[in-house]
């Protein structure tokens, strides 16, 4: 039967008299008749508005269509796509399906951005904005994310709510193990998982960090369910009666959907299914989804146009057991499989018995163990006849229960009002927003009118001259509007942060594999990324210069950097009774943030442009645009209300996707949005600069450091974006926590073929530290002592002098030291790791402690700058705008908290709107940890001129509210609106060579303690424990501060392990996608994490005796891969391997298994 689809919602009623207009639940999709003979339609009906036209969402997925539902008004921006590949779960949904069979509504959460719209026939399909919303109530889950600070920039957090809100469904009294199971496919970038994991665990009945102290154990206390806590199901509506009711006829009868091109059939039955494959033998079978929606994306399945699904066949789905073993259905999914699995073990006591002489052998080469565990098999030994038995070497690496504590002291003045929010741990402002679905993001402006969609065309070459581009293929298609290039840019071709040297389109060579060429203008992105793939260019190559290596070999550098030198390396060489040479390098980290690069190009009269943009360099994109457009500035309006994170990822390089926005909007004189794909965004986008160091250093009999000559390379890419200022920086904070009297530094910045990388959080600090790391390795196992004896012998100290020459004031690196041995009873530990790797051949443990110096501030003077405006509105209500961009750090909040301080008001009286160029001009960009430096102090003065202004009238009308104050200030013509610059002193730049000027304000400092354990033969790694310990001055926030520690440290721990990527031999970035590179997820975090957030109020800063907190503790994630090192080092002294070894970072699977030896 050939039917329609119809895609019904379900107003949310909630509580009697809660009702809210625009608030939806339920999606399902159902069928009806054809109305006209041989035209099939897909209709869309809401309860409040009749059917409509839809057919678009055949070839669909639910992402899209949840996004965006045309005609009705309705748009559910809680839904992200944040990969379009299923792997970061920002996009997850709960489908809903009435089982006939058990009599039961069956849930389960499922990557919209995978899930086409016609596989959702006859089931239901809940939104986050159906669970919750801060008008009619949010859902104790929500609640709960924002009690435990659980949320930074917001983008993934409604894909965490509908993860735990499925399993919740399923299971009202989920175990420890089921939550971090339903959550391990959601990514987060910002928090570190803690706080998510804090707010999720603590419902669960077997785990509480309280021990024996924990409430539940008290008899007085009244057992409360888990549904209780976390399932508040009066937000959510019922399951519709109309799925219910008729569940057979959806399922029982064979259904045809299609839009006049693509077609969609579902048998009801295998001999059904079989009678379609011999009729169309060419199209494809779906069945799980997991690559449908980007195959029809991408065009893979345009040559038949037909597709048909077999995952509701019931023949496919069962399972069935025999005498010698089961038959699974194709349609089986894996978590149904895994279930079965689970109930069978059980039955069967969980135990499978077997000879497995493979497994138990010394010198086995078998793969059955490896086999074993994809399985989850259990292994059972009955007896050891010919070797002895180990079980140890089937067993995974360990994963202990959860455990985390946070140590802060009370960050609030004596006295303080309840109405200053300054130092309290107060939520980010926009949680709610984020937790419910509302908070918007780019590309969740709704779409305009007559608005199109740019996809660019990228270069699949990395260094050729272009001899044809033929778009002839790609115009041809319906709905494809026009091509641009650079023969469409009226103004100037090339942009750059620093040099104008990256052409915006490149005008006849191309310089890198990525490098952008064109863009298809089209009337929706499906069509314009398919038009996009089309477009053939035809290519001279020429040579490419990839590596460093390679740049070497060829001198290709971008100028020459002057040395950095403090002291005499050749006097301290001398004076060293050891001295050591080695090489180091580090890897490419991609930057990953959960938002994609977006921006919406809007036309306005008189050659007025606004553009909404993922970035945090508004000016600077702001002046690029007008170069471009050859329009003046004041004409360009740049605006973001916020970020899905950034980490440095979104300043400079957000013109890669605001300039070819803004040439189309130009040309077209139409809205024009341009969302990049996330491999497109990987591919195109540079990312942080690989490093190859080598060292001559010299060192005393007791470990301490006397000098070190080094020379390092940088791959810096195709053009020279903040390469050069990364270096110069780089040079002068290598060594990190650790006083060198003597060096000598000289960086190079190769020129190559790869996209241009860039900032990324903490700016080439990592990659000097992690060089610095390995010296101190070495020179630990060159005397055959503790790698944390020579740190500690090497501690910056008060009073030591920076190799900027900075005489160090209030230096608390040897405190924390201290306190971070004791507390993390590093000693006891060690003796016991020690013991441990004795004891086990098969799995090692490390330890180690690092500590890190990080300065805050930049060489360039101009950069400090910080503007905001204050605006009080006749009822009191106060709006706050700033030159920053908020961007998951909680700078709005922190700002909101600083004017609440000075006007004495409550926070909820404040609120912050956008980042915009028209109300706040020339704003610098948000980076370098900066933001709170900057912008606090503006606000500050904001408000300080409105009490100067309000303080006669205050004092003519005594106890008057601060509502009847402003009403009367008002009548009087006191102005209520006010401007705050802050303008820090800074009088010169750092000049290296004199050692004059500043290179910075402060200095904030770090110690970590890092325990790991490695399976020697797989290279499997998982940290058990770490203790973050941070000078942070007085914090303004202790909650959000803690978030940025964490967040930071579990970034930084992803650098050092499993985020790697490679340059291929063509010039290709591998690993540019979701499913292949690898962030950390929730199981990759320590077990068991402590953050001190030292007390240290009475230190000199910039903001009340605050210090920067974004980038610092990512460095402390570098005691992760020296416990790693030690680890290894146990494996290669098992075996006979002694010594020094070269662990290049990130320290991945197979770097480590390589590293342990031949271990078999």
């Amino acid at each position: 039967m050939v039917t329609g689809l119809v895609i019904c919602w379900m107003r949310h009623m909630g509580k009697p008299g809660s009702c809210k207009v625009g608030t939806f639940v339920y999606l399902y999709v159902t069928s009806v008749a054809s109305k006209t003979s041989g035209i099939e339609e897909v209709t869309l009906y809401s309860n409040a508005c009749g059917g409509q036209n839809c057919n678009q969402f055949v070839a669909s997925c639910l992402v899209h269509c949840v996004q965006d539902i045309p005609h009705i008004n309705v748009c559910l921006p809680g839904t992200k796509e944040g990969c379009g590949h299923g792997g970061c779960g920002s996009c997850t949904v709960m489908i809903s399906r009435y089982d006939v069979i058990r009599k039961a509504i069956q849930h389960y959460a499922v990557n919209a951005c995978l899930f086409p719209v016609c596989a959702a026939h006859g089931l239901a399909v809940t939104t986050v904005e159906g669970i919750g919303n801060p008008a009619t109530g949010l859902h104790a889950i929500q609640r709960r994310l924002i009690e435990s600070h659980g949320l930074q920039c917001g983008f993934c957090t409604p894909g965490f709510v509908m993860s735990a809100f499925a399993l919740q469904r399923n299971f009202p009294n989920p175990t420890r193990h089921q939550i971090e199971r339903a959550i391990e496919g959601n990514l987060c970038r910002c928090t570190g998982y803690r706080s998510i994991v804090d707010a999720l665990f603590g419902s669960s009945e077997e785990f509480c960090p309280n021990g024996d102290a924990c409430c539940r154990k008290k008899p007085a206390v009244i057992q409360t369910s888990i549904a209780d806590k976390l399932g508040d199901d009066s937000q959510v509506a019922i399951f519709p009666p109309e799925l219910q009711l008729n569940c057979e006829k959806y399922f029982n009868n064979q259904v045809k959907f299609t839009d006049g091109d693509m077609t969609w059939i579902r048998p009801a039955s295998l001999n059904e299914l079989l009678v379609l494959k011999q009729k169309y033998p060419q199209a494809p079978i779906i069945m799980g989804n997991m690559t449908t929606g980007s195959f029809i994306a991408n065009g893979t399945y345009d040559e038949g146009r037909i597709l048909i699904y077999g995952g509701s066949v019931q023949e496919l789905k069962n399972i069935t057991t025999y005498d010698d073993g089961i038959s699974v259905g194709g349609a089986c999914t894996i978590s149904e499989f895994s279930k079965f699995l689970d109930d069978i073990s059980k039955r069967s006591n969980g135990k499978f018995i077997t000879i497995a002489g493979s497994i138990m052998c010394d010198n086995s080469t078998s793969d059955t163990q490896t086999l074993f565990k994809a399985l989850n098999v259990a292994v059972t030994v009955a007896s050891g006849y010919l070797c002895k038995a180990d079980s140890s070497l089937t067993d995974p690496v360990s994963l202990p229960p959860y455990h985390s504590r946070q140590v802060f002291g009370d960050c609030t003045d004596t006295g303080q009002s309840e109405d200053n929010a300054l130092g309290r741990t107060v939520p980010n402002i926009h949680s709610e927003p984020a937790v419910s679905g509302e908070a918007t993001y780019v590309d969740d402006i709704p779409k305009l009118q007559d608005e199109l969609f740019l996809a660019l065309v990228l270069s699949s070459k990395a260094h050729a001259k272009i001899r044809k581009v033929d778009t002839s293929k790609a115009l041809s298609i319906p709905g494809v509007k026009d091509f641009i290039d650079h023969n469409d840019i009226p103004g100037q071709k090339t942009w750059g942060s620093v040099v104008q040297d990256q052409e915006l389109f490149s005008s006849g060579e191309v310089i890198c594999f990525g490098q952008i060429i064109g863009g298809i203008i089209a009337e929706d992105r499906e069509t314009a990324q398919r038009a996009a793939d089309m477009v053939s260019i035809e290519y001279e190559e020429l040579t490419p210069i990839l590596t460093i290596e390679d740049a070497i070999k060829e001198n290709s550098y971008y100028g020459e950097i002057d040395p950095f030198i403090d002291g005499d390396v050749n006097r301290g060489m001398g004076k060293s009774h050891h001295v050591i040479e080695g090489e180091y390098r580090t890897g490419i980290q991609e930057h990953f943030y959960m938002e994609p690069q977006a921006a919406l190009a809007v036309p306005r009269e008189s050659q007025e442009m606004e553009i909404n943009v993922t970035c945090h360099g508004l000016q600077a994109l702001q002046v690029g645009v007008s170069k471009v457009l050859d329009i003046p500035l004041h004409k360009i309006t740049c605006r973001v209300k916020r970020l899905g994170g950034s980490f440095g990822g979104k300043d400079a390089q957000a013109m890669n996707v605001a300039g070819p926005a803004a040439v189309a909007a130009y040309k077209t004189k139409k809205p024009v949005r341009c969302t990049l794909p996330r491999k497109t965004d990987m591919l195109v986008k540079g990312k942080r600069h690989p490093f190859l160091a080598k060292y001559k250093v010299g060192f005393d009999g007791d470990g301490k450091i006397l000098a070190i000559d080094l020379k390092l390379y940088m791959n810096a890419g195709h053009s020279n974006d903040y390469s050069v200022l990364i270096m110069e920086f780089t040079t002068t904070v290598f060594e990190s926590g650790y006083k060198v009297k003597d060096i000598r530094v000289q960086g190079y910045v190769c020129k190559t073929n790869v996209p241009s990388n860039t900032a990324f959080r903490a700016t080439g600090h990592p990659q000097g530290a992690l060089i610095m790391e390995d010296i101190i390795f070495q020179v630990a196992n060159r005397l055959n002592i503790s790698s944390d004896k020579v740190r500690e012998v090497n501690l910056y100290k008060t009073g030591d002098v920076t190799t900027f020459g900075m005489v160090l004031k209030n230096c608390t690196l040897e405190e924390m030291w201290r306190k971070c041995q004791q507390e993390s009873k590093y000693e006891e530990r060690l003796k016991c790791i020690q013991q441990y790797n004795k004891e086990n051949r098969w799995k090692k443990r490390g330890i180690s402690m690092t500590a890190s110096k990080y300065p805050i501030g930049m060489r360039v003077t101009f950069i400090y700058q910080g503007a905001a405006l204050v605006n009080i509105y006749t009822d009191g209500s106060v709006l706050l705008t700033h030159g920053g961009v908020e961007m998951g750090q909680g700078l709005n909040t922190k700002l909101i908290q600083v004017a609440s301080s000075v006007l004495g008001i409550p926070m909820k009286k404040i609120h912050t709107i956008e980042s915009n160029t028209a109300i706040i001009p020339n704003p610098i960009q948000t980076g370098a940890s900066l933001g709170m430096d900057l912008f606090g102090p503006a606000v500050h003065n904001a408000c300080e001129i409105l009490n100067k202004r309000l303080s006669p009238l205050k004092n003519e009308m005594p106890g008057c509210s601060w509502e009847e104050l402003i009403s009367a200030a008002y009548f009087k013509r006191i102005q209520l609106s006010a401007t705050g610059f802050n303008r820090p002193v800074k009088n010169e730049q750092l000049d290296p060579k004199k050692k004059g000027g500043e290179l910075v304000e402060y200095l904030t400092y770090g110690v970590a303690c890092s325990e790991v354990e490695i399976d020697v033969l797989t290279g499997e790694t998982q940290v058990l424990q770490a203790d973050l310990y941070m000078d942070i001055g007085k914090s303004l926030n202790p909650a959000l501060d803690v978030g940025q520690i964490e967040g930071a440290f579990v970034q930084g721990l992803g650098m050092v392990t499993s985020e790697s990527m490679e340059i291929d031999k063509n010039g290709r970035t591998n690993n540019c996608d979701a499913i292949s590179y690898k962030i950390p997820n929730i199981t990759s975090i320590p077990r068991k994490m402590t953050v001190n957030i030292l007390t240290n109020h009475n230190v000199s800063t910039c903001f009340n005796s605050s210090k920067a907190v974004g980038e610092p503790p990512l460095l402390l994630s570098l005691s992760v891969i020296a416990a790693i090192k030690e680890a290894v080092l146990a494996a290669r002294t098992q075996i006979g391997q002694n010594g020094y070894f070269r662990l290049d970072s990130p320290a991945t699977v197979k770097r480590i298994q390589e590293a342990c030896g031949k271990q078999i």
